[in-house]
């Protein structure tokens, strides 16, 4: 009696840690639309002095209900439509969308904390291809309440 209870819960360690137990944590279950927490205008103005040139940036992220668009000194991105979702994991929304004209899925990752707002792209995956990690450049945005409720309150 003893060995079958022995060599049960082996085969079932072995079988939980190859990963056949459950499906339940390789199943990520992405949520449609952006979350409440992230709706609004969050923005950053920098200046960037190079010798005798400025440059100034107005990094910005614009989150409504279906669509968000975030503009960075390092590139924009749109997310809209039935192709944009959400997932929240240990306090970091991760936001997906897929770009139809390149044909490829854009991963975002979003963390709040108050009033403030960091995000970093961490990924991208073309269609019938692998995932592929990318070190994202970091931007730190504020949030507007006078630009969030002219963002929210208009119809487009």
């Amino acid at each position: 009696m003893n060995k079958l209870v022995i060599s049960t819960a082996i085969a079932l360690g072995l079988a939980g840690g190859f990963g056949w137990g459950t499906t339940a944590h390789a199943q990520t279950k992405w949520t449609a639309g952006t979350p409440k927490p992230l709706r609004g205008t969050w923005m950053q103005y920098r200046v960037q002095h190079k010798g005798n040139d400025t440059t100034i940036y107005w990094n910005n992220l614009i989150a409504t209900k279906k669509t968000v668009f975030i503009a960075t000194e390092f590139g924009n991105q749109a997310y809209g439509g039935n192709h944009v979702g959400y997932r929240l994991h240990h306090g970091v929304y991760r936001l997906r969308d897929y770009d139809s004209s390149e044909k490829v899925w854009n991963y975002t990752k979003i963390t709040r904390s108050g009033q403030k707002l960091t995000l970093q792209e961490y990924g991208r995956r073309r269609v019938g291809k692998p995932f592929k990690h990318v070190a994202g450049q970091i931007a730190h945005l504020t949030y507007n309440a006078k630009v969030s409720r002219e963002a929210l309150n208009s119809k487009s």
